[in-house]
């Protein structure tokens, strides 16, 4: 069997098989609607009864009954002949699979288990017309706002505008198609000196007609301070003025993320099953996936497996060296960081000053091997110190 790639014409065919859950219905319709990136294969294109999606960037999705042995067959040998080598080319390699019915996690297992896919669940989340929510004025320090994205923004100098182009780019066919069919804001941090910066933003995704959806994301430094609530606030009052409903999707196990949904007026209507992994450094991903869930001794074993496998050795050393000293593992934990700091070859200022004042790492500061290392650390950024001195007076005698 040859699975057949449908024209965006076409689309509108495949709508009825993902009706079958609210949050499949609502990916299809902003495909349908031309303002989400979609390619979809079926077995039929006159009548199709199975559907695989990829939104060519991580997200992809498979519907109809996984009961056709030709085309299961001909599903694989599309994603590890195609659809995977070029994900990973194009630096996509991490994925989310979404799926209805459950009978299709047996093919997805099967298909991927060289990756170690691991099954997690989400939460569908459509924002309450009737509810209260804050303004951002009344949460955000003087020294903060929130702004619409608009031209003038994204072709600003602005410090962190490339975490926003980034955001744009996978869900969106361009920054115009997003300009012109979509919206966002972002939190804007005007220091002292004159420096404005992003540092954090929520964007709209998934549009059709009458509804939308949300990503969000704050930067760590400022995370915990009301700031996605204040974005989220400004984000449902202009979509409530232009009589868009929105929604919000995240992983049931982020409790911060859902925290500022209730907070802001969003209720559960759906929980779902989606697969997660990395088709490139697995272990490595899975370190991340249980760091983030705070099962950190978990993460650390992962870790510690991704780097003796040979995948971004300082980045797992020193990723489980941070996950040990969570768990106050001391030992382990300089073990890692010993290794981590073996395998740096390359650094830079940034990485040297992040490690010595990494709070991940606060229990080792009253060990006496940490004074050792904190030395080793003062002489790498001395000598960073003045290279980049010297490149930089070498660059002034050229002007």
């Amino acid at each position: 069997m040859r699975l057949i790639e449908l024209k965006i014409d076409d689309f509108s065919r495949v709508r009825s098989l993902f009706s079958t859950s609210k949050h499949l219905r609502f990916t299809i319709d902003a495909v349908i609607a031309g303002n989400s990136p979609g390619r979809i294969w079926v077995d039929n294109p006159n009548d199709p009864s199975k559907v695989f999606l990829w939104d060519g960037f991580h997200c992809y999705y498979l519907v109809g009954t996984p009961d056709n042995v030709e085309f299961n067959v001909a599903l694989k040998k599309l994603l590890l002949d195609e659809i995977i080598p070029e994900a990973i080319s194009r630096n996509r390699e991490v994925f989310k699979i979404e799926y209805s019915p459950n009978e299709w996690e047996s093919f997805i297992k099967e298909t991927l288990k060289g990756k170690l896919p691991i099954k997690t669940n989400r939460s569908f989340f459509v924002f309450n017309a009737n509810s209260q929510y804050p303004s951002w004025r009344d949460i955000l320090p003087n020294d903060f706002q929130v702004r619409k994205i608009d031209r003038e923004l994204l072709e600003s100098n602005i410090g962190n505008i490339e975490s926003i182009f980034d955001e744009i780019n996978e869900c969106w066919y361009s920054f115009d198609d997003f300009l012109q069919n979509g919206f966002g804001f972002c939190i804007i941090y005007d220091q002292k000196n004159g420096d404005k910066s992003v540092q954090g933003w929520c964007t709209g995704e998934y549009f059709s007609e009458g509804k939308c959806g949300i990503g969000i994301m704050t930067f760590r430094k400022f995370q915990n301070r009301g700031f996605a609530t204040a974005m989220a606030s400004e984000f449902v009052d202009f979509a409530v003025s232009k009589g868009i409903q929105p929604h919000w999707d995240a992983w049931t196990s982020n409790y911060a993320s859902i925290r500022v949904a209730r907070k802001v007026g969003f209720e559960k209507i759906e929980d779902y099953h989606a697969f997660m992994g990395s088709f490139i450094n697995s272990e490595g991903f899975l370190g991340t996936h249980f760091y983030q869930k705070e099962e950190f001794e978990t993460a650390a074993r992962w870790f510690e497996k991704a780097a003796a496998l040979g995948q971004r050795q300082f980045a797992n050393y020193y990723d489980a060296a941070c996950s040990w000293a969570l768990t106050n593992a001391i030992s382990s934990a300089f073990e890692n960081l010993n290794k981590a700091l073996e395998h740096l070859k390359e650094p830079t200022l940034d990485i040297v000053r992040h490690i010595k004042n990494d709070r991940d790492l606060q229990c080792l500061y009253t060990i006496k091997e940490w004074q050792k290392i904190i030395s080793h650390l003062d002489e790498l950024e001395k000598k960073l110190t003045k290279k980049k001195e010297t490149k930089k007076v070498r660059n002034t005698s050229n002007i």
